[in-house]
């Protein structure tokens, strides 16, 4: 009885977890609403790369 509970438990919660997930993707793939609200998101400044460091490689450490 008690594992019957537990395992209904466990899928309840899974079930609502994918449930709110699925809600929230949602939510977000549509956009606000609001036309306005829209100017208020700032847009994602591009991507600048980087210099890459120089990685420092010690070969004189040898296994005995």
């Amino acid at each position: 009885m008690l594992l019957e509970l537990l395992i209904w438990g466990i899928v309840l919660q899974v079930l609502l977890g994918v449930g709110f997930g699925l809600v929230c993707a949602y939510l977000s793939w549509r956009g606000p609403r609001d036309p306005e609200a829209a100017d208020l998101i700032p847009a994602p400044e591009p991507v600048r790369s980087a210099v890459p460091a120089l990685q420092r490689v010690r070969h004189d450490t040898h296994f005995s």
